[in-house]
């Protein structure tokens, strides 16, 4: 059974060396997807932690950068992100289990690319500049439902940089990243949406005249009588 460890930032340290305490725990503390996980490898193999049903494939989880993940030669990320990404996958892993980790790792990839556009891997100098970005970036390359999930990830991470003070500025951040309209199932144009789909006075007032049985139009039962010839 995998343990799960929170990790408790200490108030007397700074957002730096509260970083290197939290990346220290995850690596030689937690179990998340295996005590014999070597930290240090930039591809991980969590196909026997991870419970997927229809698996026909090895589950990865590979630290290479955005520009580079879905090419035939990978580039990893830089350090010293690279090695908070590793963590942050490891922990999460545990306190918030999720089997879709390829949002979670999008979201990692947008904000080092984000990060990098300031000149530094350092993950203490981001900020809601740096996390505004990264959701533009997640917006221009994914589509429109994956860009949303994706971009409550990155909130997590955002989330998880403020309550634990690895970062400087302790500004709260929320995804900018809509919900798909078709995904709203409640408000006005969503009623509108659902109107539009049912069938109209006209269509229901013919029934009769072609069935002589119950009917189902929409989910709604609708008895039409037999006409006499």
């Amino acid at each position: 059974m995998t343990e799960i460890v929170t990790f408790v930032p200490q108030a007397s340290l700074d957002a730096a060396a509260n970083m290197a305490a939290f990346i220290d725990s995850c690596k030689s503390t937690l179990t998340v997807f295996g005590r014999s996980l070597d930290f240090e490898s930039d591809v991980w193999d969590v196909s026997d932690t991870i419970e997927l049903s229809g698996r026909t494939h090895a589950v990865r989880l590979v630290y290479s950068n955005q520009e580079t993940c879905d090419k035939a030669v990978t580039v990893m990320m830089r350090e010293p992100f690279k090695s908070f990404a590793k963590a942050y996958m490891r922990y999460q892993g545990g306190l918030n289990p999720t089997k879709d980790l390829g949002k979670r790792m999008i979201s990692l990839r947008v904000l080092e690319v984000a990060l990098w556009e300031k000149g530094t891997a350092d993950l203490v100098r981001i900020d809601s500049h740096v996390l505004n970005r990264a959701a533009q970036l997640i917006g221009e390359w994914v589509s429109a439902n994956t860009a949303y999930r994706t971009g409550l990830q990155l909130q997590m991470i955002a989330d998880f940089l403020i309550a634990n003070r690895v970062i400087a500025v302790l500004n709260k951040w929320r995804n900018p990243l809509k919900r798909p309209s078709d995904s709203t199932r409640v408000g006005k144009e969503a009623d509108e949406r659902r109107e539009a789909k049912m069938p109209s006075q006209a269509a229901l007032d013919a029934l009769p005249k072609v069935c002589g049985y119950p009917c189902i139009v929409d989910g709604q039962r609708y008895f039409a009588p037999h006409r006499s010839a």
